[in-house]
């Protein structure tokens, strides 16, 4: 597990990050705490609330920039019903009355709404890949893949990779994830 410790650790290359990202596959304590260190230090902070929890303090989320649910997170996390791109501003105007800046609401099929406390708007959702040209070139346009794996795949050492990995690889592209004991079945390291 991601510890408070950890990122502790890592607080000089931190500093010099443009944005922190983070989600809740790791530990809340770690999450608060990455929060912090962001607003301590002027990096902004996106947190992805995935997967949704309960016991989510909004209190704590003051110092996100940019706070990234779907409709279901967002829904749990207010105790909104959120049915639709009204529904959905009208639950993130309460985050960002609780500090949050932006909200940006994942809407599937129906694209994703940007809300501020100045404006909403709806952005129509545009297709990943009209086919495999267009996402080799998205890869080789990339600068590499950061990523985490979920911990159903990690405490166990299960060897998980993710396939998106394999395809920046492939790409020639660095992919930076967290250890599943993959190294046991693909070399890792440098290279």
């Amino acid at each position: 597990h991601l510890r408070p410790a950890d990122s502790d650790a890592a607080a000089a290359d931190l500093k010099d990050c443009r944005l922190i990202v983070l989600q809740l596959e790791v530990p809340l304590d770690t999450v608060y705490h990455a929060i912090a260190f962001g607003v301590a230090h002027g990096v902004p902070v996106l947190l992805n609330p995935a997967p949704a929890r309960s016991d989510l303090d909004p209190a704590r989320l003051a110092g996100v920039r940019f706070f990234v649910p779907n409709e279901t997170e967002l829904a749990s996390l207010t105790g909104c019903s959120v049915n639709s791109p009204a529904d959905a501003e009208a639950a993130a105007r309460l985050l960002i009355a609780r500090g949050v800046r932006c909200v940006i609401v994942t809407l599937g099929a129906r694209g994703a709404l940007l809300v501020t406390a100045e404006t909403a708007t709806l952005i129509d959702p545009v297709p990943v890949s009209n086919g495999l040209g267009v996402y080799q070139d998205f890869l080789y346009r990339s600068r590499g893949e950061l990523s985490v794996a979920k911990d159903i795949y990690v405490r166990p050492r299960s060897g998980w990779f993710s396939d998106r990995s394999v395809c920046y690889l492939a790409a020639g592209r660095p992919v930076i994830t967290q250890d599943t004991a993959f190294g046991k079945y693909i070399p890792t390291g440098e290279g």
